[in-house]
């Protein structure tokens, strides 16, 4: 509680209760009522690097603009690529993935759903499953894994 807190960084209330709200404004920390009681906690994450190694399914994770922040070992395996090559780059300029479904699928994620889109790639189809995502200094992003079908 923000009494609680006050008390321990020998603080006021009110600028304790200014720098909780800052803190979950960018994400840091999240507030549940209980009653008439505001209770902080810190918000849990999961670094993005563990979950892009942990994952032996192609992943790409892209900023608000859709260019490519980072892509696990399996994405640029399977688009035969180094991560150097393709990093700050468009989602759309990449062969599978520069159709008008493609931009049309990122723009959806972007309202702040999930979505999934299947498209045709040679001889399989690839599934793109998309989550919105917030980076640590509070811009959005899409964090997309792709399945092979």
């Amino acid at each position: 509680m923000v009494n609680e807190i006050a008390t321990q960084l020998h603080s006021s209330r009110s600028t304790v209760a200014k720098y909780l709200e800052g803190l979950a404004a960018s994400g840091q920390v999240e507030l549940r009522r209980v009653g008439r009681a505001k209770i902080w906690y810190l918000r849990r994450r999961l670094p993005l690097k563990a979950l892009l190694e942990i994952n032996h399914n192609p992943v790409i994770v892209l900023d608000d603009n859709n260019l490519i922040v980072e892509a696990n070992k399996a994405f640029l395996a399977l688009i035969k690529r180094s991560q150097k090559s393709i990093r700050m780059q468009p989602l759309t300029d990449l062969a599978p993935f520069s159709s008008k479904d493609v931009y049309t699928f990122l723009q959806s994620v972007k309202v702040g759903s999930s979505a999934t889109l299947n498209i045709h790639h040679n001889t399989c189809i690839l599934g793109l499953h998309a989550i919105p995502i917030t980076f640590d200094d509070s811009n959005p992003g899409i964090i997309i894994q792709v399945t092979i079908q």
